[in-house]
């Protein structure tokens, strides 16, 4: 199992916005051969901080899959939409694997 993680600053006023353009994504990404993302938020943080995450199989699905799916013009537009709402440079993500020795009791 492997996790893409995305984190990005709505921004201000945006937030309502942002879950639209979310669903609107997530409705969309299986078409595409994407997963549809959950979105998390600090209990305590920078205000409009979220967190986006959607599980595979492993570190070389999501590539494939982001890699194929950014191919597709109105895929494309739908994830720019999604960003649009978000403060520029603070999107960044990471491709996610459990620990050796597996995960922590």
């Amino acid at each position: 199992m492997a996790r893409h993680w995305v984190r990005c600053q709505v921004a201000f006023g945006e937030w309502m916005a942002f879950r639209a353009a979310l669903k609107v994504h997530n409705e969309d990404a299986p078409r595409v051969g994407m997963r549809e993302y959950r979105v998390w938020v600090p209990a305590m943080g920078p205000f409009g901080e979220a967190f986006l995450e959607a599980d595979y199989a492993n570190i070389d699905e999501i590539n494939a899959r982001i890699s194929s799916a950014r191919k597709d013009a109105q895929y494309e537009a739908k994830l720019r939409a999604l960003f649009a709402l978000t403060v520029p440079g603070t999107a960044a993500d990471w491709q996610l694997e459990p620990a050796p020795g597996g995960e922590p009791r």
